[in-house]
């Protein structure tokens, strides 16, 4: 899946706490020295469920290797 082709549902983020500052920085320093996530952003109906910090990051990022885990969920909107 390309990045472009995720979607955010803003009021499932919402729900989501975000990472402080410094975390989010240190998450992003690590993701560029190993260029890749380790830990595949999660989807459902191409929705991020987990990992909307670490899409911001790749938005940033182009260069960095990921992997999208598409899950089923029963029939709810995202």
């Amino acid at each position: 899946m390309k990045l472009s082709q995720l979607k955010i549902d803003p009021e499932f983020q919402s729900k989501i706490p975000l990472l402080q500052f410094e975390e989010e920085q240190q998450l992003e320093q690590n993701i560029i020295a190993e260029g890749r996530l380790l830990n595949p952003i999660i989807t459902w109906n191409g929705y991020i469920l987990d990992g909307h910090t670490r899409y911001r990051i790749l938005k940033k990022h182009g260069f960095i290797k990921f992997e999208v885990e598409e899950i089923q969920l029963a029939n709810e909107s995202p």
